[in-house]
């Protein structure tokens, strides 16, 4: 092709935004840019021989008319057949592409269209197609007189075949379509990937977008051989064993059973231990006893400035000096309860759940711990009004203040797990009433009786040694030793309290089923 008809312009339109495209003759089958949607198509038209060997071409050849181009693009003519030599498939070709490289639409191979010996005439457009290649022609020649036949050379003796290996016997072939194939675009030979159930239907194709309609591709044979015998020995093989990988599922399942499992034992110890060394025996731990020895100390401190603050009654310097060692021992003290308020729901809950050492104590940060501080705090705040009531009235009856306080403290101590335990069994602080906390106490009174009774020794006895043996001490000493007194006591009701949930469980039980 000259050089004039490689620049000869082709009229096309974008399949996406239709608008008018112009390219020249060399550039079909290539991709361009849309200027107008920036799609990347490719430019109609099969590419021809000339066109590929346009360079060797004369270069003072006429331009190319529109009617050439048109039968350049749209080849015509005759048409023969080449055969594909990976599937056998049966390709239809023209002249104009001897030499040239078509694809294989069913399995993609390339196959090379070869010289045919016999040019077909225009006229044989209609006729069958030729199917013989040059390579399967019996080749002629142009001498008159035919050429002498060569001798025949000696037919040499016929070697025995290899035995071949034995193999499973051939049962057949089995043929089937495939899951996937690939489908070809017939305007722009896009390859097209389609699936079986897709047999029949449209596919739009990405570059041109031309509707290809997606036809069956051809089955696919695979052998089929016989199963093996039960006698046939297969070779042992000692394969690795590979643990299996651990889930989230499984992971938390078995936390959960090892948890459960140190519940269990957790129980059996404090079961097997006598009630007086489930009073007493938490106590000797390293950190509840830290923790009693930092409270007692932060109760000394306060109690100490409380009375320093009471005997300075001088001037108004000492009286000044007093008021502000009172403030700060109160507020030192309330502090020093808001920090062992945690801790004293945190024996009770323990004891409950059957424990013998208390775990998981709180720190001395209040805020981490206000939601088990409120549990507490509401509980002591309700239990100041029947104090109120006590205070004026048993006073009336028992002129001593200190067996007053007694009594009082006696008594509020009876009514305090009522509202505690309620709370935390509704959990819920401001829910003081519980059906199964008051259902207990009908139900079971020898536990409340073994409460109570050990509430009025603990309290008592307290209130024996300091009155027959702290009050000979020194004031200081006697500040010291009353601090701890009260420290332990506070320690031991709590576990007292304790214990009589984890009893009060047995009844609570089958209603939480």
């Amino acid at each position: 092709m000259s050089e004039s008809a490689s620049r000869a312009t082709l009229d096309y339109t974008c399949p996406r935004c239709k608008a008018p495209l112009r390219a020249q003759q060399s550039d079909i089958g290539t991709r361009r840019k849309c200027p107008k949607c920036s799609k990347a198509i490719k430019v109609p038209g099969i590419p021809t021989g000339k066109q590929k060997h346009s360079k060797t071409a004369n270069s003072d050849a006429q331009p190319v008319t529109s009617a050439e181009m048109a039968q350049a693009i749209t080849p015509t003519g005759p048409k023969f057949s080449v055969t594909c030599q990976q599937c056998q498939n049966q390709l239809m070709v023209t002249p104009d592409q001897v030499g040239e490289s078509v694809l294989c639409q069913d399995c993609l191979e390339t196959v090379i269209v070869p010289e045919s010996t016999t040019t077909p005439s225009p006229d044989a457009a209609q006729e069958e197609p030729i199917t013989t290649p040059a390579a399967t022609l019996t080749p002629t020649t142009n001498h008159e007189t035919p050429a002498a036949e060569p001798t025949p050379a000696p037919t040499p003796a016929p070697t025995p075949a290899p035995t071949p290996a034995p193999t499973p016997a051939d049962h057949g072939s089995e043929t089937f379509i495939p899951e996937s194939f690939t489908v070809i675009c017939s305007v722009c030979g896009t390859r097209l990937g389609a699936q079986r159930n897709q047999i029949g239907a449209l596919m739009k194709c990405p570059d041109c977008f031309a509707m290809t309609k997606v036809r069956e591709p051809k089955p696919v044979k695979k052998k089929q051989y016989a199963p093996l015998s039960e006698s046939s020995e297969m070779p042992s093989v000692a394969l690795p064993i590979i643990p299996p990988k651990k889930t989230a599922g499984a992971t938390a399942i078995a936390e959960a059973q090892q948890e459960l499992q140190e519940e269990i034992e957790a129980t059996a110890e404090r079961e097997s231990k006598s009630r007086l060394q489930n009073l007493f025996g938490f106590l000797f731990f390293p950190e509840m006893l830290l923790r009693v020895c930092v409270f007692s100390l932060a109760l000394i401190v306060s109690w100490l400035m409380l009375s320093s603050a009471a005997s300075l009654t001088g001037d108004w310097g000492e009286i000044a000096l007093g008021m502000i060692m009172r403030t700060g021992g109160g507020l030192l003290g309330i502090l020093a309860l808001l920090i062992a308020l945690p801790t004293i729901v945190v024996i009770i809950s323990e004891t409950a759940h059957g424990h013998y050492e208390v775990r998981g104590l709180p720190d001395l940060n209040v805020a981490d711990s206000f939601g088990q501080t409120l549990y507490a705090m509401i509980s002591l705040l309700a239990c100041l009004i029947p104090y109120a009531i006590l205070h004026s009235s048993v006073g009336l009856v028992i002129p001593d203040p200190e067996q007053t306080q007694l009594v009082i403290q006696i008594v509020c101590a009876s009514l305090f797990p009522l509202l505690l335990l309620s709370a935390l069994e509704s959990n819920s602080p401001i829910i003081l009433w519980s059906n199964l906390i008051y259902e207990s106490i009908v139900t079971k009174p020898s536990w409340w009786l073994e409460f109570w009774l050990t509430s009025f020794i603990l309290f008592a006895t307290r209130y024996l040694l300091s009155t027959f043996v702290v009050a000979f001490l020194l004031d200081p000493v006697q500040i010291v030793v009353n601090s701890v007194l009260w420290i332990f006591v506070g320690c031991l009701y709590c576990r007292a309290i304790g214990l009589l949930a984890w009893q009060a469980s047995k009844i609570f039980a089958p209603h939480s089923k």
